[in-house]
């Protein structure tokens, strides 16, 4: 049985950076999951859920608006941030990198 999602989601894995708007915290991040919605991130620290931040494409420098819509402590040292797309037409940024 499926989870019920029916949008298109990039299964591959890629590096990141995760970024606040004013970039004053910018972290590296391996971002999972893309789909046209949003994306999963791996993180180190954990980030305030309705917190407005960017993920940039580590490759390209595409920058794409995003929310923390949830963060959720996987260890002691890594916690998983699901982000919702300001704009969901931004996310083909991710597939051409």
């Amino acid at each position: 049985m499926g989870d019920g999602r029916v949008e298109h989601r990039m299964g591959a894995s890629m590096a990141g950076r995760l970024e606040t708007l004013e970039q004053s915290i910018s972290e590296r991040v391996l971002i999972q999951n893309v789909s046209g919605r949003g994306a999963r991130v791996i993180t180190e620290r954990m980030w305030q859920p309705h917190a407005h931040v960017a993920l940039v494409d580590v490759v390209g420098g595409s920058r794409i608006g995003a929310e923390v819509v949830y963060c959720q402590r996987l260890s002691t040292n890594l916690c998983a941030v699901g982000l919702r797309f300001m704009d969901e037409s931004s996310w083909g940024v991710l597939l051409r990198s």
